[in-house]
């Protein structure tokens, strides 16, 4: 037997009793002439309606619950990030250096980082984990594998000169086929000693291995270049993940410490571009630079 069912009304209800099925205010909360093209539909917060969602700046990422459950939001797609050894060589939105024996040596043979656009200054030299930690305790960190800067010789270690470079920002939003925004320079480091110093510290770096952007040891604090602005941040000798953050449409940086942001919208220093990082020890500080990431979103 066929079943008959009436055209839809602009609002009201209509109840589909044999199936249980209620349709209310139906056409009126879903007419798309206001919107957007390719604008998602979905159901708002309450429960008791629809929303629409503009998605015309998410391109290239996934849409995601977010963490109360209630609407969709963009996240970036993830992917393998691309080692050490590939920095120079690969076209990506993620990279990543976690130094090791195998691809970090200093012993001048072929195969190390350093035969890849890595560059080591001084006597700086590679240490493995040497001291354990507990699971995921910022305040028992132990000891990951790193560089050891020494003081007073002028030590330093620095990535392919390849972040902000033009070029690889346009050739990653060929790739990805999203364009670049921000890009995040994740460097994990801790300071030996943390004597008053503006040249030593984990950094962002010109092609001349000289200090750009970097947190140092100033004063009761960490301080941040250009400026020497204080973070608020009492110094000391533990590990912590020190971050840059660029704006790359409003050419300006923020620092943050351990995920916080602490110092700001710095206009970023031009005509240095592209820059590497790493870090730097002179004067009297000893700085450990462990693994770096560099994340373009």
């Amino acid at each position: 037997m066929a079943i008959e069912i009436p055209t839809l009304p602009v609002t009201g209800e209509v109840i589909l009793t044999a199936w249980g099925i209620s349709v209310r205010n139906s056409i009126s909360e879903i007419n798309p002439s206001g919107e957007g093209q390719g604008d998602l539909l979905s159901v708002n917060s309450a429960r008791d309606g629809y929303d629409y969602t503009d998605i015309s700046a998410l391109a290239g990422q996934f849409l995601a619950v977010n963490a109360g459950g209630t609407a969709l939001e963009g996240k970036a797609v993830g992917g393998s990030p691309i080692g050490a050894m590939d920095w120079n060589t690969t076209i990506g939105a993620l990279y990543s250096a976690n130094f090791a024996d195998a691809d970090a040596d200093t012993n001048g043979t072929r195969g190390d980082i350093f035969d890849a656009g890595w560059t080591r200054r001084g006597s700086a030299a590679f240490e493995a984990t040497n001291s354990t930690g507990d699971l995921d305790a910022s305040g028992d960190v132990g000891r990951p594998a790193h560089y050891i800067l020494a003081s007073g010789s002028t030590d330093g270690i620095a990535s392919p000169a390849i972040i902000g470079s033009w070029v690889l920002l346009e050739a990653i939003a060929a790739v990805t086929g999203s364009a670049v925004a921000t890009i995040q320079v994740d460097i994990f480091a801790s300071f030996v000693t943390t004597n008053d110093s503006d040249a030593s510290g984990p950094a962002l770096l010109d092609v001349n291995g000289s200090l750009k952007f970097a947190f140092i040891a100033s004063g009761s604090n960490f301080h941040v270049l250009p400026g020497d602005t204080d973070t608020g941040v009492a110094k000391d000798t533990a590990w912590h993940k020190f971050s840059f953050r660029i704006d790359v449409g409003n050419n300006q940086i923020d620092y943050l410490i351990d995920g916080t942001e602490r110092v700001s919208n710095t206009a970023v220093t031009q005509d240095i571009w592209p820059v590497a990082a790493g870090g730097k020890a002179e004067s009297s500080n000893n700085v450990l630079i462990g693994p770096i990431v560099v994340n373009h979103t």
